[in-house]
Order: structure tokens, then C-alpha cells, then sequence
């Protein structure tokens, strides 16, 4: 098997380099035009230009078992499962040097407090509005917030799995694997119910949309409700359009209006981690045999 990252652009899809086959989560810095991804094996944040070199940002074993990455602004943030939240803020162009040296820097390391999860998260997010990080973890059944204090605490789901159209703590998810966020709206992707769900960041609460059918596995696009979805997974917002995997095949998309559905790209392997990048552009790991 190999990994290769790719470009989805106006719905056509070309490969740009290989990756790491043990590469795992993506992020994109429009600054600095370079996709940043991470290697939960490897412990360590890598990195790829525009030009299409491949390299690495941290030392290796820096972040063992690094899963989530994001980037916001010049800070990149990731998390390993020592649940230590890493900020590295980057100011220099590719390719970049290790930390320590001129041009990268380690801002902040946090070892979460509170009700800290000790599996692997499936989904991070930072919320501009909120000035903190969306966590979700499957295995619990929970979406979580990181914020400035370093306490983590759960804000969605009551930690069964299951579907309940209740909003907040009091909500039920079945494996939630993927988060989203602007200033208007949050995005889960509840994957064992096969629905995509919307919130209100403001508060937390369900406004009640949802992408799909509760429980009803399947394939079709169209408008939100007739829409259906197989263990939707990654997601991201690129502008007004919300982008998902769906079935670890397809990459398929829902605008942020009416939630219309539709598919874009099939995998004849997995995608394995997607990101948002310029406008109408989506970056995606694929591991084909």
C-alpha cells in the first residue's frame, strides 16, 4: 500500500506527491501555501510545499502518537495521546528549520486537566469564536473543548452511543469522528448514525439539521433530508461548502445553505484525512494498493 497526497479542484482530482504511508491528519496554511499533516508513528509534524518537497518540522518522537492537526492564523496545533496540546507557530518559508532554531518556535505545550480522554481523537478543530480546540473521540461518544485554562471538558453527548435529537450534555452520538467549525456554524460527523449533525457554536446547541437519516446506511446525493450517508468520517469547511469522507471511499460535499449533498470523487482505495485549502480546492490522503 501507498499513501500519496492529492488535490480535489473544481471536481477534478490530481495526484500532487507521496507521503509517509503512516502520514495521518491534514492541515492546510494558506500563508505559506504548505500542507502540514501528521505521523502518529514517526511522532512527528511534516510538512509539504508547493512546490512539492516533503519534510518534517519536529524532531522525531516529539509527538508520540500525534493524531489531531489544525492550523489557525501562523499557529499550528496538534495533540499526541500523552494528551500534551502542542502550539508551534511558524514564520519562516519552506523548508522550515527544526525547533529551536530561527523560524519556528514551540509557543505552548499544554498537558490537558479535567476530564481528559486517554484514546486517540479522530477529529481536532480550533474555534476562532471560542479561542480553543473541538475534540472528538469516538471511543466516548463526546465532543470536547480545549480552552485557554488547558481543562478539558465534554460539550455535546451524554457518553452513550446511540441518536437522540437532544442538544448539548444531554444529546446522544454514536462514534463521532469529525469536527468542523466557522462563525456560524459546527459540524459533526456522527458516524455510526450516518448523519452529519449542525450546531450553533455560540452555545453548543443543536439547531436540529441534519445531512442524512439516523441509523440508514447508504448512497445518494440530493437534498439534505432524502441525502444518505455510509460512516461519514473527515471533514472540513472550504468557504460555504462543507466536505466530508464518506465510507473511507468517497469524497462528497454539502453546501453550508441547504445541505444539498453531492458525491465528487471515488476512492479505488481509502482516503484516509482531508483538509480545506484555497477556495474550491480540498487536499486528501489516498492509500491505494
Amino acid at each position: 500500500m501507498s499513501k500519496h497526497l492529492r488535490r480535489l479542484s473544481n471536481g477534478q482530482a490530481q495526484t500532487l506527491v507521496q507521503l509517509p504511508d503512516t502520514a495521518g491528519g491534514l492541515t492546510y496554511a494558506p500563508s505559506i501555501q504548505t500542507v502540514f499533516f501528521s505521523d502518529p508513528i514517526a511522532g512527528q509534524v511534516g510538512q509539504v510545499s508547493a512546490a512539492g518537497e516533503v519534510g518534517f518540522l519536529t524532531p522525531p518522537n516529539s509527538h508520540p502518537n500525534i493524531s489531531g492537526i489544525d492550523t489557525f492564523n501562523d499557529v499550528i496545533y496538534c495533540e499526541d495521546t500523552k494528551n500534551f496540546f502542542c502550539h508551534l507557530r511558524f514564520h519562516s518559508p519552506f523548508p522550515f528549520p527544526m525547533i529551536g532554531q530561527r523560524g519556528i518556535s514551540m509557543i505552548k505545550t499544554t498537558q490537558a486537566k479535567g476530564d481528559v480522554p486517554v484514546e486517540r481523537i479522530n477529529g481536532l478543530c480550533f474555534s476562532q469564536m471560542h479561542g480553543g480546540l473541538l475534540l472528538a473521540f469516538p471511543q466516548r461518544n463526546y465532543i470536547y473543548f480545549l480552552g485557554h485554562d488547558s481543562l478539558v471538558s465534554a460539550i455535546i453527548g451524554n457518553g452513550k452511543r446511540g441518536f437522540s435529537i437532544a442538544t448539548g450534555r444531554a444529546g446522544m452520538l454514536n462514534a463521532p469522528s469529525g469536527v468542523a467549525c466557522n462563525q456560524r456554524l459546527m459540524i459533526i460527523s456522527d458516524t455510526g448514525n450516518h448523519i452529519l449533525r449542525e450546531y450553533l457554536p455560540k452555545n453548543w446547541l443543536s439547531n436540529g439539521r441534519l445531512v442524512g437519516h439516523p441509523q440508514e446506511a447508504g448512497h445518494r446525493d440530493g437534498e439534505r433530508h432524502l441525502a444518505r450517508l455510509q460512516n461519514p468520517s473527515e471533514i472540513c469547511i472550504n468557504y460555504s461548502t462543507l466536505f466530508f469522507v464518506d465510507n473511507q471511499t468517497y469524497l462528497r460535499s454539502a453546501d453550508l445553505d441547504n445541505f444539498n449533498v453531492t458525491t465528487h470523487y471515488q476512492s479505488s482505495g481509502r482516503i484516509c484525512a482531508i483538509a480545506s485549502g484555497e477556495r474550491n480546492d480540498i487536499f486528501f490522503t489516498e492509500e491505494t494498493p
